[in-house]
């Protein structure tokens, strides 16, 4: 990516050399001083490229959290880093009272099975502290999407981080998916981890759709992809279903752009479901790639008997 004068800011590309000379003509440096500042040196180089930039920033998930909405809008519109999102996961995950209640006994196996006495409160202590931490950071996720739900303050967000994405003509895979990879802005929040058969998470389908869409398509973005998928995990409850009634209107117009549809979903609302399927792919006109791997019902689990009729939506 060729430098401008926003960006020359971010680069760092002679900074090395230039703190070599710096240090070394102001130091009195030995041998190992001099092997850790080209080490350093090296890195800083290396985290500046481009291609450490699309390694990281290539694909993101956006949890539904204040600070995790408030870093993909810094990201979005930073001249350097900006550029490199391509793929774009919104997690329909949120914390619950419930899950509140929940996860403290949904982490107590992991104290259990010390051996050795001295080993055995050593690991109890540490695995104690780990349950802990996860206390905190699930506290620390609750508050922030109970704040959000509360203000409504969410879609505003998402619609700033689009707006940028949008100036830029960026094209944009837009993913659904209760799979949190690579979160930005959010180490101080629990990942949605796999806690057995414990309902910890609650999976808000239709609340995100809609008001991913919303922005999405408000500020004129460009998706020519979209991705939803729903794993089945024991450790959450769909709270709504793969839902796009009342965005008609505005998955038309996105949906007018994609190439690519990928879908893959278990939930009892299975009528949903594939109303939304058939919705957007009635409205895909330059559709390259349809990818149905199923649409069941989690307690039914019969795989093909809906795809029929989405693929006919399709051929029409």
């Amino acid at each position: 990516m060729a430098d401008t004068a926003d960006s020359a800011l971010f680069r760092l590309m002679d900074l090395p050399n230039e703190l070599i000379k710096l240090v070394c003509s102001h130091a009195d440096l030995s041998i190992y001083d001099l092997m850790a500042l080209r080490r350093t040196c090296k890195l800083t180089r290396e985290f500046s490229s481009d291609r450490f930039a699309e390694r990281c920033f290539f694909s993101i998930t956006v949890l539904m959290g204040r600070s995790s909405l408030r870093a993909s809008i810094e990201l979005s519109q930073h001249p350097r880093f900006g550029p490199f999102v391509k793929w774009i996961a919104i997690s329909p995950t949120s914390a619950s009272a419930e899950g509140l209640r929940v996860l403290p006994s949904a982490t107590g196996p992991l104290t259990h099975g010390a051996h050795p006495v001295l080993e055995g409160v050593v690991d109890a202590f540490v695995l104690g502290a780990q349950s802990l931490d996860f206390m905190r950071t699930y506290l620390n996720r609750y508050r922030e999407d109970t704040q959000l739900k509360t203000d409504g303050s969410a879609e505003q967000m998402l619609n700033v981080a689009f707006k940028a994405f949008a100036e830029r003509k960026q094209k944009i895979c837009l993913t659904f998916n209760d799979e949190e990879l690579n979160i930005v802005g959010a180490q101080h929040l629990l990942p949605n981890l796999h806690f057995a058969q414990r309902t910890v998470w609650y999976l808000e389908w239709k609340e995100t759709i809609t008001r991913t869409i919303g922005a999405a398509f408000k500020q004129g973005c460009t998706i020519d992809r979209i991705e939803l998928c729903e794993t089945t995990r024991q450790d959450a409850r769909n709270i709504s279903a793969c839902c796009t009634d009342g965005i008609e209107q505005e998955l038309t117009s996105l949906c007018f752009q994609l190439d690519a549809l990928d879908i893959e979903f278990c939930h009892q609302d299975t009528e949903t479901s594939v109303r939304s399927a058939e919705r957007m792919v009635s409205a895909a006109p330059s559709l390259e790639s349809l990818y149905l791997n199923r649409i069941v019902d989690y307690n039914n689990n019969v795989n093909q008997v809906h795809i029929p009729g989405i693929l006919k939506c399709a051929a029409s």
